[in-house]
């Protein structure tokens, strides 16, 4: 694990695999019906290029994070690391809509660290460097498609390929990658390095905190006429009870995942996720507390299973800068 995360935040790492749920969104009414149930503005988003955003319950609660990209044709391309995703869209489509599942044909590659802009530039050309956040485009033979994210406060690229000339692409990638000092990483890491920037994930929040309690305020477009959950959000809007932070731990494997985050011995909230930042030494976790007590530099007592103590600060994110942040 330590090699994986030296990879990511020192030199560049890579790894295969396509996500839960990769989907086309083709036909007339495409923009219409996404624009219904995605909770950022389809409408807003221009040719090649994308937006992050939600996919509520009508109860204003998180379904899934999700990617949506708008292809040159009008068509538009879905991601997220939640399988039902694609199950609800598929079921879901209507009218002139066609929803195709990509992810049966393509495969990704990721390419992420400090070194991956120099990597991309060796294996698809100087143009990758014009390719702006949340844009993508075909490369210049055609054989696959680059998109540039970014989760880990790294340099982030996915190369999406057909089944036909995936093995072959990744060659070249884990190839360019060893030859730069990195390599193959277990995609299980991103995980952490995703947490060091407050970067969540759908299990962080699904079942435990509605979109606004996770800050995700910023994955909704308030000023859209309508949208599945729309309603919901609106009204918790001005009557929010919790939300959430990022905290650091005074001592690393104390905290566990469900733990409460306390003040004068009084329950103000829980842990949700507990990770251990190599960067930082120590525990950091993505927590819930109660709104009127959720701010920066705030501390609270947690205590573990075993009766230990420690000290649990609330601190700004991202928790430091990472090098692509400071290379660009």
């Amino acid at each position: 694990m330590q090699d994986d995360y030296l990879r990511v935040r020192e030199t560049v790492a890579c790894f295969a695999g396509a996500p839960a749920c990769a989907v086309a969104v083709t036909g007339a009414d495409a923009e219409a019906w996404l624009n219904a149930a995605f909770a950022k503005d389809v409408e807003a988003i221009v040719p090649l290029k994308g937006a992050i955003g939600l996919f509520l319950e009508h109860s204003g609660d998180v379904f899934a994070m999700a990617s949506v990209f708008r292809k040159e044709d009008d068509g538009f391309l879905v991601f997220s690391d939640r399988r039902e995703l694609r199950d609800r869209l598929i079921a879901d489509a209507d009218g002139d809509v066609a929803v195709t599942d990509i992810a049966a044909t393509h495969g990704l590659v990721n390419v992420i660290g400090p070194k991956a802009m120099e990597l991309m530039t060796e294996i698809a050309g100087e143009d990758i460097v014009s390719i702006p956040y949340m844009g993508f485009e075909e490369s210049v033979d055609g054989d696959y498609v680059v998109f540039r994210q970014s989760f880990t406060g790294e340099f982030e690229f996915r190369l999406m390929a057909p089944h036909d000339g995936f093995d072959a692409l990744y060659s070249r990638v884990l190839e360019a990658a060893r030859e730069m000092g990195g390599g193959e990483i277990d995609p299980a890491i991103i995980d952490l390095v995703s947490l060091e920037m407050r970067f969540i994930k759908d299990a962080d929040v699904i079942g435990r905190v509605t979109a606004l309690e996770a800050g995700l305020h910023w994955m909704i477009d308030f000023r859209k006429e309508d949208f599945v959950g729309r309603d919901a959000v609106l009204r918790e809007k001005s009557d929010l009870k919790r939300k959430s932070l990022i905290v650091r731990l005074d001592e690393a494997g104390v905290a566990e995942a469900g733990a409460d985050l306390m003040i004068e011995a009084r329950p103000v909230g829980k842990l949700v996720r507990v990770v251990y930042s190599p960067r930082l030494e120590t525990d950091i976790a993505f927590a819930f507390v109660e709104r009127d007590i959720g701010w920066v530099g705030v501390n609270y007592a947690v205590r573990s299973g075993e009766g230990r103590t420690t000290l649990a600060s609330a601190v700004s994110s991202p928790l430091f800068l990472s090098r692509s942040v400071l290379s660009d």
